[in-house]
């Protein structure tokens, strides 16, 4: 279930090479064949956790967080059924102790920077999500400038299917990314959570940005 949260208007999009630099490189990309070879000897632990937007499940390894989901996409799949398959080799154990400081201190700080991340996916998606990440918190981009930036002008739909595959929601922030035109749609996890989860970053960065304006 999402909590409701008050809505706010959708930033004025930008250029997404202009919004920020690159963050710190924390993630640890890998193709299918190479999380195959891990095989059983990666270890995850997971656990479900309460947030401002409904529960969400997260796992972790030693390799980094490898997937941060809601309960439910919008298709009807469970974060459990979901992680199973993303990770069918894994050795994975419900282990919420290990997971919850992790889990109190991700949306208690919006702005600051990820955790390290385990990624697996093509060296497109790879992409597109770290593209992503540079779109600051309170802030959006068009899908054309997510493409321009992984130097695929034309590759829109790929791109937000990639967006969709994104296995750590809000910390690849798919969200972020709207149509040229600045209309929300279509969300794993359904619009209204992406539209909670853009006017709930907003309100949070406000003061950051206010910040860090120069004096008049």
């Amino acid at each position: 279930m999402v909590t409701p949260l008050p809505t706010a208007p959708v930033p004025p999009l930008s250029r997404l090479p202009e919004l920020v630099s690159d963050p710190p490189d924390l993630t640890t990309p890998l193709s299918p064949e190479a999380a195959r070879a891990l095989g059983d000897g990666l270890v995850i632990r997971w656990g479900w956790h309460d947030s401002p937007f409904g529960r969400v499940l997260l796992a972790d390894s030693d390799r980094g967080l490898c997937w941060l989901g809601f309960e439910r996409a919008e298709d009807g799949r469970d974060g459990l059924t979901e992680l199973a398959a993303a990770w069918p080799d894994a050795r994975r154990i419900c282990d919420p102790q290990a997971t919850r400081p992790l889990a109190n201190r991700l949306f208690d700080a919006p702005t600051a920077p990820p955790p390290p991340l385990l990624l697996k996916g093509t060296a497109f998606q790879i992409a597109v999500w770290r593209a992503l990440m540079r779109i600051p918190p309170g802030a959006v981009a068009s899908y054309e400038a997510v493409a321009d930036a992984v130097g695929n002008p034309a590759a829109l739909r790929a791109v937000g299917a990639a967006g969709g595959r994104n296995p750590v929601c809000v910390l690849v922030p798919c969200h972020r990314a709207v149509q040229k035109s600045g209309v929300i749609h279509r969300y794993r996890y359904g619009v209204p959570l992406k539209q909670a989860l853009l006017a709930w970053e907003q309100d949070r960065s406000e003061p950051e940005r206010r910040a860090a304006r120069p004096p008049p």
